[in-house]
């Protein structure tokens, strides 16, 4: 059978190069040159693809991600043969690229033994690998999981400190990918059954797995979140066929109010989601598997916005195809954007004339990646190369989209842009119940549509929008968190160290628990039986051979000579492993409750029962090839004395920049929550709410409350184990008063001349922003915030005010200000 009949055969035209490639793809990556080739020369269909087709079906019965995918494929389908199968796959092989891993949060598992999950792991295999290897540390690249990886212990990992957050112990890779599964579903709230589920969906649990679940389970791969690796893999698609990372102005960001901020983060979600879509209809691609995307994009927009790199406020980075043109495609999604706003408040007929909204944008990188001609290796680096150097442009442009406005406009200009036709009156008035308009003059605001539509975006978040800065008194501090994601050039980190920290910290807790139980109980004990328990102070000075043995003894067993020298190498390989004091406190606290317990008693079972449950948790053990039985922290250690190497290298990778994203999401959320247990609802509010790809958090909070805004930042983790040379993250405090435009916070916070430090991950930088006065004092940088540390902040914060910088500017000629910090002050007077 010829090839080009086959084609004809699917309804393809086989002159179409866009259809050759597609179609290229239900064949393994190796042979798709062959399957172009023959498509070209008219020859004959190549060995084994016409098979593999016709052999498709809808057979996939396992529990694995890709499994859940196969029959999340195959429920879009209307007919289940093997040409409709391929048909679906090669119309959609960008989307079946991006989703890939979708449903990996719910089920870590691979599987994958079916011949639909087979064909989509052909589609997309290449893009996974390749955006695998960019964000995997170097000592691991091409090893087995077999023979290395899996004897690193399941673990999830910070992005930002690269510390290990959590650890999962267990017997091999199949025990470590439950737990990960279990902790997941622990942080959703949720026993998700999907991987049984017959015809699994992409819903809001879905997707909110994605934000936690690491990529792999080992290090170096488990800092990384699946939704970022899946818009990485989707990207390494994209620079297959040639593509360009531009840096859009958000054109909808001319921020003078709160509804105006607010508004326009409201209204860039909207238009993210316009951009991508019209991306993905531009290149062709059938919108059955993006379905259930799309409904969640009110819910959970960061994953139906897969072009859109991230977002700044003032900007928009995005990846597009080589061919796509960005003119014609924001001014459709412009248009898309404010029909969508502003049509629910439309009465009658469009308006027949056009306005117009300058805009601009700049190119920061092209690349067209060769991946036939190079390995996986080789083309992992040169993503990593692209992606890391684009922070000089290469070209700018400017231009003007037209729209037709959707509300009846007046002749009167726009008070806020003072550019575009207003609307009418009567219009804007049968609004008013929003409070979308401010007063001026002596009366209400004239709005167009595009300012208009800012400010309506806000009342899509369900907030009230009559909400004013003017509610938190005459004295307000803003708290503005940004992120600038990046890792250190040639970044490396000893896990270790970090494995070691962890397990300190687990057994400092958990000795803790049992200490503040035990001594309550022995003290009882002492009292009634007149007896003292000071024999539990000498076990800090135990050999590692008599603290095995005590170890074993409390556990009920004898330890060998073998188990001796055995925890005498850990303890010279590591000698700080673990607090050997602490841990011996719990050990004999566990013995010495023994003994209670055979005083009697319900209450001291009750307590038994307690410190029992605290306990396992360092007792989790597995069966070694040995035979024998020692507890995971013990085995753990010896495994990264012994077996693995520990120190690696982290790369600078896409994925890696937009789990930083992602983690930045989750700290902001964790703060938003813990501001709204600790404070009053009316002695703050949220300005710029966290978004999951969005660089900027933005609270505000009156003066009065300022000391439970930096009780509230105390969990922050200060230090990170990369050297950064400047810190990621950047948290400014500025004291301010209401009226002052909340454009100036943004306009100096967003100036050059901030002092930063070098090394740490977190900057926190008090700032003063007045009508006519302005003062940046020296950096303030917290290694950990103690009682002290927050007194300091406190006391800088409370001399931050326009009356301390007049009544200091009479008793000195030059202020202590940086020039350039100056200078930006200057012009915002």
């Amino acid at each position: 059978m010829r090839l080009r009949d086959f084609v004809k055969g699917l309804g393809y035209d086989p002159d179409d190069l866009i259809v050759a490639d597609r179609l290229s793809h239900l064949v393994d990556f190796k042979r798709r040159k062959e399957f172009v080739e023959a498509l070209r020369t008219d020859g004959d269909f190549p060995e084994g693809l016409e098979t593999s087709v016709n052999g498709l079906a809808c057979d996939d019965g396992g529990k694995g991600h890709e499994d859940l995918l196969a029959r999340y494929f195959c429920s879009k389908l209307k007919e289940r043969s093997g040409e409709e199968i391929a048909k679906l796959i090669a119309d959609s092989v960008p989307v079946v690229v991006y989703l890939h891993d979708v449903f990996k949060g719910v089920s870590m598992q691979g599987g994958g033994e079916g011949s639909v999950a087979k064909a989509l792991k052909r589609a997309y295999g290449i893009y996974d690998r390749v955006a695998s290897i960019a964000e995997e540390a170097p000592e691991l690249i091409q090893v087995k999981e077999n023979h290395k990886k899996d004897k690193y212990p399941a673990s999830v990992v910070s992005a930002i400190f690269q510390d290990v957050k959590e650890l999962f112990p267990s017997n091999g890779l199949k025990d470590k990918l439950k737990e990960l599964n279990r902790w997941v579903s622990t942080r959703l709230r949720s026993e998700k059954p999907a991987p049984a589920a017959e015809a699994p969906t992409i819903d809001e649990t879905t997707a909110l797995s994605l934000l936690y679940m690491p990529q792999r389970s080992w290090f170096t791969g488990s800092d990384v979140q699946v939704i970022a690796h899946m818009r990485g893999a989707l990207y390494v698609y994209l620079l297959k066929g040639g593509a360009k990372l531009i840096r859009l102005k958000n054109p909808f960001f001319d921020p003078t109010t709160l509804k105006d901020i607010r508004g326009a983060t409201e209204i860039l979600k909207v238009f993210s989601f316009h951009l991508s879509r019209e991306v993905f209809s531009r290149m062709r691609v059938r919108e059955d598997l993006l379905e259930d995307v799309y409904a969640l994009r009110n819910k959970r927009p960061e994953l139906a916005t897969p072009f859109v790199f991230y977002t700044t406020l003032e900007s928009l980075y995005l990846l597009l195809p080589g061919e796509v043109e960005v003119e014609t495609l924001v001014e459709k999604a412009l248009d898309d954007t404010l029909r969508e706003v502003l049509e629910p408040f439309a009465e009658g007929g469009e308006e027949d004339n056009e306005e117009e909204v300058e805009v601009s944008y700049e190119v920061l990188g092209e690349m067209k990646l060769d991946l036939s001609q190079t390995t996986v290796c080789e083309a992992a680096k040169q993503v990593n190369e692209f992606f890391g150097r684009v922070d000089v442009p290469e070209r700018s442009f400017a231009f003007t989209v037209s729209y037709e406005p959707v509300l009846r406009t007046s002749r009167e200009l726009c008070d806020k842009c003072k550019v575009r036709y207003a609307i009418e009156e009567d219009v804007l008035s049968e609004l008013d119940w929003l409070h979308v308009r401010g007063q001026l003059l002596g009366r209400k605001e004239r709005l167009c549509n595009v300012c208009l539509a800012v400010r309506l975006a806000w009342v899509r978040s369900g907030e009230s929008t009559g909400r004013s800065l003017d509610e938190l008194g005459e004295d307000v501090v803003t708290l503005v968190m940004k992120i600038d994601p990046h890792v250190p050039k040639g970044a490396k980190v000893d896990f270790a160290r970090s494995v070691e920290a962890k397990v300190a910290e687990e057994a400092s807790s958990i000795a803790k628990e049992l200490s503040e139980l035990v001594d309550g109980w022995t003290s009882e004990w002492e009292r009634r039986t007149k007896s003292e328990t000071s024999e539990r102070f000498k076990l800090g000075t135990l050999s590692p051979g008599e603290f095995l043995h005590q170890l074993k003894a409390t556990l009920g067993g004898e330890a060998s000579e073998r188990d001796v020298d055995e925890l005498a190498k850990v303890v010279d390989c590591r000698k700080n492993v673990w607090d050997r004091t602490k841990l011996a406190f719990a050990l004999y606290g566990l013995k010495t409750i023994r003994r209670l317990d055979a005083w009697g008693g319900e209450e001291v079972g009750e307590l038994l029962g307690k410190v029992l449950n605290l306990y396992k948790q360092l007792n989790q053990s597995r069966r070694t090839t040995e035979g024998s039985k020692v507890p995971w922290f013990e085995e753990l250690v010896r495994m990264i004395c012994d077996k693995v190497e520990t120190e690696l290298r982290v790369q600078d990778s896409v994925d890696r920049r937009l789990a930083q994203m992602v983690e930045f999401y989750l700290l902001s959320t964790d703060l938003v929550n813990r501001l709204g247990k600790s404070i009053d609802r009316a002695d703050w509010m949220v300005l710029v709410p966290p978004s999951v790809f969005s660089s900027v958090t933005v609270l505000a909070v009156r003066h009065a409350a300022i000391r439970k805004l930096l009780e509230a930042l105390t969990p922050l983790r200060l230090d990170p184990l990369l050297e950064y040379d400047k810190p990621p993250i950047v948290t400014f405090l500025v004291r301010m008063r209401p009226e002052v435009p909340i454009r100036n916070v943004w306009n100096l916070v967003s100036g050059g001349g901030i002092p930063y430090c070098r090394g740490c991950a977190i900057a926190l930088l008090p700032l003063y922003v007045g009508r006519g006065v302005m003062g940046v004092r020296e950096r303030v940088l917290l290694s950990e915030w103690t009682e002290d540390s927050i007194r300091d902040a406190l006391k800088i914060v409370d001399e931050l005010s326009e009356e301390h910088y007049l009544v200091r500017s009479r008793f000195r000629t030059e202020p202590e200000l940086d020039g350039a910090v100056l200078a930006t002050g200057r012009l915002l007077k």
